[in-house]
Order: structure tokens, then C-alpha cells, then sequence
């Protein structure tokens, strides 16, 4: 404790219970899907290896579900919004998944691999 304009500073009561409640909201990230700033093929792999904290590791369709992202709008029907296809040429083996009717039996949109589109590179989790 230290002295500051005459008054002793202690450290809060509740302090030990907001630690708590930042780490169990921070151990719910992997139950979100898409963290800020990450690659396609960086949210996949972070899903199939952290997906699900009751089963642990996911399946490719059941972290690629978790990563997908939609244009804007509110419903798929409703107002067109529709899938964006995941961009997953810079990992040769999620890309070879993807294209893989065996592994992606969800048919998860992707890029092709012989696509000349840019690469998406890091997206930001787009709320809706």
C-alpha cells in the first residue's frame, strides 16, 4: 500500500473477482468463432485445435462453420446477405480439405486454389 494525498490506497475488494470473470470471458474466445484480425486459414486451425470446451478439438466443417462470415444483412433470404467464401490458399492442407467433398460435407464456400483474387488477408469479425 502506498500514501497518496494523504489517504492509504488498499486494493480493491471486488479485484480478485473481476480477474476471475477476465479469464473465464477470455477462455470463451474459442467458443466465438473469428477473433479480431485473423486469416481464414488462422481461424480455422485456431478452431480445430481449440474449438469446443466440451468436446475439444473440432472437426474441418465444424471449425470452418465457427469462421464463416456474411455479407451485411440480417437474414440469408430476408435481406441477400450471403456467405463469404473462406479464403484458405495460403495453408495447402486446409485449402486441400475445403475442396475435399469427404471432409468439407457441410460444402463450405471457398476460394479456389487457382483463383487470381487477391488474398483476403486478416478480416475483422463482422457483427450483425
Amino acid at each position: 500500500m502506498r500514501k497518496s494525498n494523504g489517504h492509504m490506497l488498499r486494493s480493491h475488494p471486488m479485484r480478485p473477482l473481476l480477474l476471475l470473470a477476465a479469464v473465464l470471458c477470455l477462455s470463451a474466445c474459442a467458443q466465438m468463432g473469428r477473433l479480431p484480425g485473423m486469416t481464414d486459414s488462422q481461424c480455422v486451425r485456431w478452431e480445430m485445435a481449440h474449438g469446443s470446451n466440451i468436446s475439444g478439438r473440432l472437426p474441418f466443417d465444424g471449425a470452418a462453420s465457427r469462421c464463416e462470415q456474411f455479407t451485411e444483412g440480417t437474414g440469408l433470404t430476408e435481406s441477400g446477405a450471403r456467405q463469404i467464401p473462406l479464403d484458405l490458399r495460403d495453408d495447402p492442407v486446409l485449402q486441400a480439405m475445403a475442396e475435399d467433398p469427404s471432409v468439407n460435407d457441410a460444402g463450405y464456400a471457398f476460394v479456389p486454389r487457382n483463383s487470381t483474387l487477391p488474398p483476403a488477408g486478416k478480416r475483422w469479425h463482422i457483427m450483425q
